[in-house]
């Protein structure tokens, strides 16, 4: 994000938060000057419009940041629910063939016992192998849910990586554009002490 508009968003919050917009003041703006100031006060005076605005700059700033990782947070969970979704339609188109073998086994197996005449023995065994393919079928499935967990959790870690890093990325962006702000009006009371001092001393000496 370019400084123009990490400060436009800063300047959007301050006016949404209600706390007294912060465009950089000009040179008049801080009062009447007294006849003939001396120079510790016009610097104690410019240290104290210095400070003013660099605590309503940071303080701007964290609500800007607060407000983004909220943002981040969000659209990460969202990203997240959509992978989560693309995941399991893979792992059920994965394994739909093999679960569609074992079902159509079992129920030949089912028919079988039902309209066969079979001795004892051969329905026994037959029952056996329709319990055998049951259990093989509920530990595919269980197999399949397993893999499900194990990859939806590699998923949720990166994507909270993901998240952290933006998050660490635009903090890194709004230190620099406050820094910036800041150096910018340090030079705009420089050269408004200057302008001030010059006054006093046309007006004569301390």
């Amino acid at each position: 994000m370019r400084l123009a508009g990490m400060i436009s968003l800063i300047l959007v919050l301050s006016m949404l938060t209600g706390s007294s917009p912060w465009l950089l003041p000009q040179a008049g703006a801080a009062g009447p000057v007294e006849d003939t100031p001396g120079a510790e006060k016009l610097l104690a005076r410019q240290e104290e419009k210095l400070l003013a605005y660099e605590a309503e700059l940071l303080q701007a700033a964290e609500e800007l940041l607060s407000a983004k990782a909220g943002e981040i947070r969000r659209e990460q969970a969202q990203e997240l629910h959509d992978a989560a979704a693309d995941l399991r339609k893979e792992l059920q188109d994965t394994a739909a063939q093999g679960q569609r073998e074992l079902e159509q086994e079992l129920l030949g197996l089912q028919l079988e016992l039902v309209f066969v005449t079979l001795t004892p023995e051969e329905q026994e065994a037959k029952l056996k192998d329709i319990e055998a393919l049951q259990e093989e079928l509920r530990l595919y499935q269980e197999e399949l849910e397993e893999e499900f967990q194990t990859r939806l959790q590699d998923l949720q870690a990166e994507h909270e990586s993901l998240a952290q890093k933006r998050l660490e990325a635009f903090h890194r962006e709004l230190d620099q554009a406050v820094r910036e702000e800041l150096a910018a009006y340090r030079q705009q009371l420089l050269v408004e002490l200057d302008g001030q001092l010059s006054r006093a001393l046309a007006n004569g000496p301390y």
